[in-house]
C-alpha cells in the first residue's frame, strides 16, 4: 500500500503554497470568458476626437491583424481562423456590446479578452470601432404587417438560440460556443442578415436557412433589426 502522506523532504509551508497554486485555476487576462462585470466605457472625460485618434492607433496595433486595416474582417491572420473575424463594417454596435467583446473576448473564437488594457484604451477602441460601420440601411422602415410576420418567423426559427428579447439567451444558447448573437447590442446590416440566412456562419451554431420563403426572409430580417437597443448602458 502506498503512503501518500509520506515526507516529501520539502518545507511544509512551501509544499502547501505549491499545492494551493496548482489547485487554483490559471487566469490569463486575455482568456475569453462567457460573461463578467463590464467596465463603464461610456463614462470618459476625454474628447471624442482624442478617443477616436487613440482608438485608431490601438486598432492598427492590436486588431487589424484579424479584422483588417479597415475593419472588413480580412486581416492577414483571418485566413486561418474559424469562425472568421467579424466584418465590423457591416454591424452597428452599442457601447455595451463592444465592452462585452473587449472585456470578455468571445469564447469559442479567436477573439481574446483585452482585460490588461486600461479602461481608457478600451473606451478609445470602442469609439473608433463604432465609426467603422459606414454602409447603413437606407430603405424605408418596414410596415407593421411585415414586422408582425417577422416576429412569427423569429419565434419559429431563431428564438430557441437568440432568446425572446434577442439577447442571445434562448433555452438552447448554452450548448453553443460562440454564444448566439445578442441583437440588443449589435445590429447587422440587412445585407449581412440575408448573407447569414443563406450561408450560416461556419464555426458557430448558426445554420443556413435556405428554404425560408422570400417574404419570410424579408420579414425576419426586418424584425431582427428592431431588437437593437443602442443605449443599453449608462449614459456618458
Amino acid at each position: 500500500m502506498t503512503d501518500d502522506t509520506r515526507d516529501s523532504g520539502m518545507d511544509p509551508a512551501m509544499l502547501m503554497q505549491i499545492t494551493n497554486l496548482c489547485a487554483a485555476p490559471f487566469i490569463n487576462p486575455q482568456q475569453a470568458r462567457i460573461d463578467d462585470a463590464l467596465p463603464a466605457l461610456g463614462k470618459q472625460t476625454t474628447s471624442g476626437d482624442a478617443l477616436h485618434a487613440g482608438g485608431s492607433t490601438l486598432f492598427a496595433q492590436n486588431c487589424a491583424g484579424c479584422h483588417g486595416a479597415n475593419g472588413d474582417g480580412h486581416g492577414p491572420a483571418a485566413v486561418g481562423l474559424t469562425p472568421k473575424p467579424t466584418n465590423l463594417r457591416l454591424h452597428r454596435y452599442s457601447t455595451d456590446g463592444l465592452a462585452q467583446a473587449l472585456w470578455n473576448g468571445v469564447a469559442g473564437s479567436a477573439m481574446p479578452a483585452w482585460r490588461d488594457f486600461p479602461v481608457a484604451d478600451l473606451a478609445s477602441l470602442t469609439t473608433y470601432v463604432q465609426t467603422l460601420h459606414v454602409t447603413g440601411d437606407t430603405e424605408a422602415p418596414s410596415s407593421a404587417p411585415i414586422l408582425a410576420r417577422g416576429a412569427v418567423v423569429y419565434a419559429s426559427y431563431c428564438l430557441a438560440c437568440h432568446g425572446v428579447q434577442g439577447d442571445g439567451k434562448g433555452p438552447a444558447a448554452r450548448v453553443y460556443l460562440p454564444r448566439p448573437a445578442n441583437f440588443t447590442t449589435v445590429q447587422p446590416d440587412t445585407a449581412r442578415i440575408v448573407q447569414v440566412l443563406n450561408e450560416g456562419i461556419p464555426g458557430t451554431g448558426m445554420p443556413a436557412w435556405p428554404d425560408l420563403a422570400p417574404l419570410d426572409r424579408q420579414a425576419v430580417t426586418a424584425f431582427v433589426r428592431t431588437l437593437f437597443k443602442p443605449k443599453t448602458g449608462p449614459a456618458p
